[in-house]
């Protein structure tokens, strides 16, 4: 049957991509447009007192 059948690589991103799994971005990698830990020059830290959902919500830390 379909015993082992989740353990089975891929092999590519585009294989996984065919089961409609998009790929996963970082906030801090976003435009600030797209995230609020976005933006900044180079690595930059996340700029607000507490790191936030994409929706502006407070995460890490405090009950949502």
């Amino acid at each position: 049957g379909n015993v082992g059948v989740n353990q089975k690589s891929l092999g590519r991103a585009g294989s996984k991509c065919w089961l409609g799994k998009r790929p996963v971005v970082r906030g801090v990698v976003m435009n600030p447009v797209d995230q609020p830990h976005g933006g900044g020059e180079g690595k930059a830290p996340i700029g607000r007192k507490k790191p936030t959902t994409p929706w502006g919500y407070p995460a890490l830390g405090r009950r949502t």
